[in-house]
């Protein structure tokens, strides 16, 4: 008996390799996302808008909502992984629009203590 070994396909590498950059991405914008919460950084804030919302128009989270189209297993287990980023890029846009309004806020209570101090 010869044994046979399996490989995954181009796409799967594919859709591998396309999940590993978008959460790196992902990764970097939670990391901006974080730095401005603690540090009331209004670039990093906007780096991280920029990081998310180039995620979000390359790759299209909303479109993975919909059913699966076949009952392909392997189509079912990437779908899971890509439902998994869109909930994470859902979680990373709400938690940049909070902090770019905590900033924001920061910075204009900042602005008005300074003219009552002066």
């Amino acid at each position: 008996m010869h044994v046979i070994i399996a490989a995954a396909g181009l796409a799967e590498a594919a859709e591998l390799f396309g999940l590993l950059i978008v959460g790196g991405i992902l990764l970097v914008a939670a990391g901006c996302v974080a730095l401005s919460w603690w540090k009331h950084s209004l670039v990093a804030v906007i780096i991280a808008f920029v990081l998310v919302a180039a995620t979000g128009a390359l790759t299209q989270p909303w479109t993975v909502i919909a059913p699966p189209p076949s009952e392909d297993p392997d189509a079912a287990y990437w779908l899971v992984r890509e439902r998994f980023v869109s909930v994470v890029w859902a979680v990373l846009v709400i938690a940049a629009v909070v902090c770019l309004v905590r900033v924001i806020r920061h910075r204009r209570l900042k602005k008005i203590a300074a003219q009552k101090t002066a």
